[in-house]
C-alpha cells in the first residue's frame, strides 16, 4: 500500500481530521471491503473544561435541570 492510503494514517492524523477539540483518537479500525471506519476517541489529559452546546460558555460541571 502507498503511504497516502487510509491504512497508513496515524491516530494523530485522525485526531486532526476529526477536529474535536479536547479529544484524541487512540485507535482506528478500517474495513475497506465494507467501507467502514471505526475511530475510538477519549478526552485529552488535563482538559476539564466543558463547553455548553447552547451558549458556548465554559463550564466545570454539568447540572441536570
Amino acid at each position: 500500500m502507498s503511504p497516502g492510503t487510509l491504512v497508513s494514517m496515524m491516530e494523530n492524523d485522525w485526531t486532526r481530521v476529526l477536529g474535536w477539540p479536547g479529544y484524541k483518537v487512540y485507535r482506528a479500525e478500517i474495513n475497506e471491503p465494507a467501507k467502514r471506519l471505526k475511530l475510538w476517541a477519549r478526552r485529552k489529559r488535563g482538559n476539564k473544561q466543558l463547553v455548553c452546546s447552547g451558549c458556548g460558555q465554559l463550564a466545570s460541571a454539568i447540572a441536570e435541570t
